[in-house]
């Protein structure tokens, strides 16, 4: 499933130390009260659950900055934490990845079991934490869009 279907995904993923680092396209950045707007946020969405880790980690962060909502921050903070702990163990840096994924998933379980921008995000953390211990499938973000 693609939120932004018209919007071509990259060639590749940014893995740092292995070619040259893509410019930065995010989309239009709208407040995330209004999320299912929120290009960024949307793109971040398809980038992740298309293989692209580094990019949705730069295209969460806009919605991050403009975010005003505390849960929204966490949110997408989380976000970040856990594409880049993704990146960081493309790249072999696995202290580096458990570091960053703990980090990320300590703020994914902070915004609780109430959905939070079309994110359950505990279920989220839970599947992440499956995904990092045991191998298993990158988890797919599916956004409640109701």
């Amino acid at each position: 499933m693609r939120y932004l279907p018209d919007r071509p995904l990259p060639v590749s993923t940014y893995v740092p130390g292995r070619g040259r680092r893509p410019a930065t396209e995010t989309g239009e950045v709208v407040p995330t009260d209004d999320w299912r707007r929120c290009e960024a946020y949307l793109w971040g969405v398809d980038l992740w659950n298309h293989g692209f880790p580094w990019e949705a980690h730069e295209a969460w962060e806009g919605p991050w900055r403009a975010a005003t909502d505390d849960r929204h921050r966490e949110l997408l903070r989380g976000l970040i934490q856990c594409a880049a702990a993704r990146v960081q163990r493309a790249a072999g840096k696995s202290e580096g990845a458990a570091t960053l994924l703990a980090r990320g998933l300590s703020r994914l379980r902070a915004v609780g079991t109430e959905p939070c921008m079309g994110i359950t995000a505990d279920e989220l953390a839970h599947r992440l934490e499956r995904y990092f211990d045991d191998g298993d499938e990158v988890p797919v973000i599916v956004l409640a869009m109701d």
